[in-house]
């Protein structure tokens, strides 16, 4: 943009008379650069005018303020153009599907669309397909190889219509961004048909015949029974802090619902339970299935992997957890049951059965039994009538036939007289029947 050094006239009546005040007519020509359709560079010339009032003076003070205001507009425009171009978007041919992957997960974190686990979680999974087309540029990918995608991925991993039809919404968002940033005219993946998801009922018949131990829901929901730890402990839990050998669980750390790892509040949350041989072999049945089912994608288990992991071998996240025991206590009829009140079956069971307060309070992971009493007490009545109970038992052992003392006052004397006398020793023999035998006394 370029500027000619302007002219200053003055303005005058019909009559050829000045006005009063003065009047000026200021006019500033310039140039600028157009970029027609065919990509060619023209020139045109424009003009800036104005009329002011007063002295000549001031008119030129005027007309100077006039170019350096459009000299700076000018810049601008320049400097803003040199950025568009030197961030210019590469041509479709040169920006490959996996570019194009980077290029979406990049816009939806800025844009705060997405949190950085799911896009981690999203970014996995779309694996696959780079596997098979991470280096086509996208203007070249039809959808037909799309579809022989598809089939090629289906047949290698023994996918389900449903994880496949998550892929392919994945696909076309992919796509979808590129046609937005005009790099495709348009989106192979509508073209596609989608894959077509498993009837909710379908996927629970597989999932009887292969067992519930290949569900790491279910397993969350064995070691929360077995185990009383809470649900952020069971989610927040690894392969290194189980020991299938010794058949025990460390607990140290607790998932939370922002998806964090935090320690326990207090000392006596860190703690090592024992666990029964059954929910032992469940969890070495599921750490081998769970192994299996990584390594197909590429993922190569070990200590810090989740016991209750996603399908991509990561912490399963709290909401999508309480959104599935919904769903599985309603088919179980177990309506309004809240996954903590396992944790409260099981402390209960314990007491119940004459488990003793401390190592109760220790396993909860307690800092003291008073609260393991506060929420428990209700279960130790039973174990007193139970102790009532014995304690009777050793009392009355060899007295059934024993029978109550005669009332004093029935007996009268032969003058017909009430009797007013003690009763004799004898009279008290239940008192000393209802005692244990010598033999039984504790010495």
């Amino acid at each position: 943009m370029s500027y000619g050094e302007g002219s200053i006239r003055e303005k005058t009546r019909p009559d050829g008379k000045s006005y009063n005040p003065k009047r000026w007519q200021i006019c500033v020509s310039y140039t600028v650069e157009v970029v027609q359709e065919d990509g060619t560079t023209t020139t045109e010339r424009k003009r800036i005018q104005k009329t002011v009032r007063g002295t000549k003076t001031h008119a030129k003070e005027v007309l100077e303020q006039i170019k350096a205001e459009h000299d700076d507009q000018g810049r601008e425009i320049d400097e803003f153009q040199q950025a568009i171009n030197a961030t210019e978007v590469a041509k479709p041919k040169a920006t490959t599907l996996t570019d194009m992957i980077e290029t979406w997960n990049t816009a939806r974190k800025t844009a705060g669309k997405a949190s950085e686990r799911t896009i981690r979680e999203d970014r996995k999974r779309l694996e696959r397909i780079e596997a098979y087309l991470g280096d086509k540029p996208i203007g070249s990918i039809t959808a037909q190889m799309v579809e022989q995608t598809y089939a090629a991925i289906r047949k290698k991993h023994g996918l389900s219509g449903t994880t496949m039809n998550h892929l392919h919404t994945l696909l076309k968002n992919v796509f979808q961004k590129a046609v937005d940033y005009d790099l495709i005219p348009k989106n192979p993946c509508h073209f596609v048909t989608a894959p077509k998801r498993e009837e909710r009922g379908h996927a629970r018949d597989r999932n009887a015949l292969r067992g519930i131990h290949r569900v790491s829901n279910i397993i969350a929901v064995r070691i929360g029974l077995a185990t009383g730890m809470r649900r952020g402990e069971v989610i927040g839990l690894v392969w290194k802090n189980v020991d299938l050998t010794r058949g025990t669980i460390r607990v140290c750390q607790a998932a939370t619902i922002a998806g964090k790892i935090k320690t326990p509040k207090t000392q006596a949350g860190i703690r090592t339970l024992a666990i029964d041989t059954v929910t032992a072999q469940h969890l070495s049945y599921w750490k081998a299935r769970q192994a299996a089912e990584l390594a197909k994608i590429g993922i190569v288990a070990n200590g810090e992997t989740p016991v209750c992991s996603s399908d991509v071998g990561t912490m399963i996240r709290v909401d999508n957890f309480e959104h599935w025991w919904a769903e599985w206590r309603k088919e179980h009829d177990f309506v309004g049951l809240k996954y903590h009140e396992l944790r409260h079956t099981q402390a209960t069971m314990l007491l119940s059965n004459g488990v003793d307060i401390k190592t109760v309070q220790t396993r909860l992971g307690h800092s003291n039994p008073t609260i393991t009493l506060s929420w428990y007490a209700h279960a130790i009545p039973e174990n007193d009538h139970d102790a009532a109970q014995m304690l009777g038992n050793i009392l009355n052992q060899g007295n059934a036939t024993a029978t109550l003392p005669e009332d004093p006052k029935s007996s009268k004397k032969s003058s017909g007289k009430s009797s007013t006398s003690k009763p004799e020793a004898d009279d008290f023999s239940m008192s000393s029947k209802c005692l244990p035998n010598a033999s039984s006394r504790p010495k």
